[in-house]
């Protein structure tokens, strides 16, 4: 059985070998006739339309189509309503991600640092320098592609986190640490924090950061049209920069946070289990 995931150094992705492996040890290898798909934004025509699929937790959003259901899908749980909706699945096969079930591991202690932490989306950290910008304003950045274990013991540190990426607010909520979701650019895609906040009662309301781009990010993201674009950058990222850091300060003095209920937390994670259970009944190796 293929453990299947978008294979990219980011924090959300890295997260399923890191959780599966540990929650269900000797089951994998790489027969791709079966393909466990986990966390991500994975239900899409990309998957091998021959090949078994067992879902944990994946959501639907990106690709060109939409899967169709059919005898070679078996459906633990999805992500949220909204994927549960899009496939035509019963609503009681939304639950939540996965990511959540990093709360049943035994994972070793944190030190609690009390900080205020910052974790950009991954595609936005070739955007602009987010280091040195929370450097200026009092904040711990959180490199979303560093490993696992470090961005997890940081998260779990937090005082509070200031998340762009989905599977920083995931991980947040999960251990109890009140976040705050920021958008400043649209690779962040809506429709799956909506999956997934609405999975746990929430609604997806992220505070809007200016979109800040240097001279080499543009004309990468552009092709020679960012030659143009970059003309103004030095008369216009000061003023952006300025409004950024005003934005995070603010949220750092009086954030409106959010977390899930407990209820909603333990219901989820009570029924992920049962899933897995289930999973061990009918497939795991003996």
């Amino acid at each position: 059985m293929k453990l299947y995931f978008y294979e990219h150094a980011n924090f959300g992705d890295a997260l399923n070998p890191y959780l599966w492996t540990r929650l269900l040890p000797n089951v994998f290898d790489e027969d791709r006739e079966v393909l466990f798909v986990g966390i991500g934004t994975l239900l899409n025509d990309g998957l091998p339309l021959h090949a078994k699929k067992l879902v944990f937790g994946a959501g639907a959003g990106y690709g060109s189509a939409l899967p169709k259901m059919d005898e070679r899908w078996d459906i633990f749980w999805v992500r949220g309503p909204r994927t549960a909706r899009a496939l035509g699945l019963d609503a009681r096969a939304a639950i939540s991600d996965g990511a959540l079930l990093l709360r049943t591991l035994d994972l070793p202690p944190v030190a609690q640092t009390g900080e205020t932490v910052f974790m950009p989306h991954w595609r936005s950290t070739a955007f602009w320098d987010w280091r040195t910008l929370c450097d200026a304003v009092g904040l711990t950045y959180i490199d979303p592609c560093a490993p696992v274990p470090q961005v997890l013991a940081q998260l779990r540190g937090a005082r509070l986190v200031i998340t762009e990426a989905l599977h920083g607010a995931i991980v947040a909520d999960a251990f109890r640490v009140p976040w705050v979701a920021v958008r400043g650019y649209r690779s962040v895609l809506e429709s799956k924090w909506d999956d997934w906040c609405a999975s746990l009662g929430m609604t997806y309301n992220p505070i809007g950061l200016p979109p800040l781009y240097s001279a080499t990010s543009l004309r990468e993201k552009f092709g020679r049209g960012g030659n143009l674009l970059a003309v103004p950058l030095e008369r216009v990222n000061p003023f952006l920069v300025a409004r950024t850091q005003q934005v995070l300060t603010r949220i750092q003095q009086n954030p409106t946070v959010r977390l899930s209920t407990d209820t909603a937390l333990e219901r989820a994670n009570a029924r992920m289990l049962e899933q897995v259970a289930r999973f061990r009944r009918e497939y795991e190796r003996r």
